[in-house]
């Protein structure tokens, strides 16, 4: 009853983010254009889906690759 699954994040705007792209302001400029939800991630996205697959609504759920990217990975 061991259940195993798996988050990938991609941009995400937390404390240490890279800023290799200027200021955090330019740096979250940069990523919100990339992104098709136009939109960069938060740590509360993650934790969003963190919690989900602690709770019993997730119990099925085994196996599983989640990327939280806002799309990102389909634009290649």
């Amino acid at each position: 009853r061991i259940r195993v699954n798996g988050i990938y994040p991609s941009a995400i705007m937390a404390w240490g983010f890279s800023t290799s792209k200027g200021t955090k302001e330019e740096t979250y400029a940069y990523y919100e254009k990339q992104m098709p939800l136009g939109v960069v991630g938060e740590p509360k996205d993650i934790a969003s889906l963190a919690l989900f697959l602690c709770c019993e609504m997730s119990s099925y759920l085994d196996g599983q690759h989640y990327l939280v990217d806002g799309g990102r990975f389909h634009l290649g």
